[in-house]
């Protein structure tokens, strides 16, 4: 009777261990290398640096970034408000 105890409680702390693990949120995993695309929170720190005063090169320091993915934001940014605008580029962004 203890063997079948015994054998019955391995049982159990068997399914609730792998239960307790199935609850687990997945580990995100990826099998790109590379940095992350850069998301909308990051553009607008950009854009939020550069009306500061920051160069593409500090704001790329700063964020942890390349300089190209800078320069990309604040490029479409101003071809953005140049369409909104009627072709002018304005001064500030």
């Amino acid at each position: 009777m203890e063997e079948t105890v015994d054998g019955l409680s391995a049982a159990f702390e068997q399914v609730r261990a792998r239960l307790e693990e199935a609850m687990q949120p997945p580990a995100v995993s990826s099998a790109w290398s590379g940095s992350p695309s850069i998301n909308l929170n990051r553009r607008g720190q950009v854009l939020r640096l550069f009306r500061r005063g920051d160069t593409p090169r500090q704001i790329a320091a700063t964020l942890g970034i390349r300089q190209g993915e800078v320069d990309l934001i604040i490029k479409v940014h101003r071809m953005v408000l140049s369409g909104a605008s009627g072709g002018k580029t304005p001064d500030l962004l």
